[in-house]
């Protein structure tokens, strides 16, 4: 009987392919601790600052609800396509409490910030006057008074003429009309 050379271990081809998978998962295993220990890839926001402005704007929208507050806004076409007038008479004001000096309007168009307008309405007769850029789209609505106490607000749509504010806990109002 022919005696076998036997090969040492280390030219095996079994204990190698043993050891492949293993060896594997250890070096998988240092390239995710690298990955891991580098810096953070999250958003970080101020969350404080928005969960702030939330408990403001909820605040504004119970008061105009527990005042039982409501507007309505007329729009005309002003001299220039490009203007709309606005007439606005609000409902539900005490006595007590007075009309305010001038109301805030805010437009918020819903994704581009160069389409926003502001509009400081003064009262005159038991309404509250002023103009607009007029917008041909879709835009929100902030009705709010001089010291910003409370709020209503909306939807306005390119060919709305009259829109019906009424205050609601939630903050979500509106009632377009043509």
């Amino acid at each position: 009987m022919p005696t076998q050379s036997a090969k040492p271990w280390y030219r095996q081809f079994w204990p190698w392919f043993i050891m492949l998978p293993p060896a594997g998962a250890v070096i998988g295993g240092f390239v995710s601790f690298f990955l891991a220990g580098g810096p953070p890839s999250l958003v970080v926001d101020d969350y404080g600052k928005i969960a702030m402005v939330t408990a403001q704007r909820a605040t504004r929208d119970k008061l105009a609800s527990e005042l039982g507050l409501g507007a309505r806004i007329e729009i005309s076409r002003g001299d220039d396509d490009s203007i709309a007038r606005l007439s606005i008479r609000l409902d539900g004001i005490q006595p007590a409490a007075g009309m305010p000096d001038y109301l805030h309007l805010r437009l918020i168009h819903p994704t581009l910030e160069a389409l926003d307008s502001e509009a400081m309405l003064a009262e005159t007769g038991g309404r509250y006057t002023g103009t607009i850029s007029r917008a041909d789209s879709r835009l929100y609505l902030q009705l709010t008074d001089s010291k910003e106490v409370w709020r209503l607000t909306g939807e306005l749509r390119p060919e709305d003429t009259v829109i019906e504010l009424t205050a609601r806990s939630t903050g979500q109002t509106a009632t377009g009309a043509q």
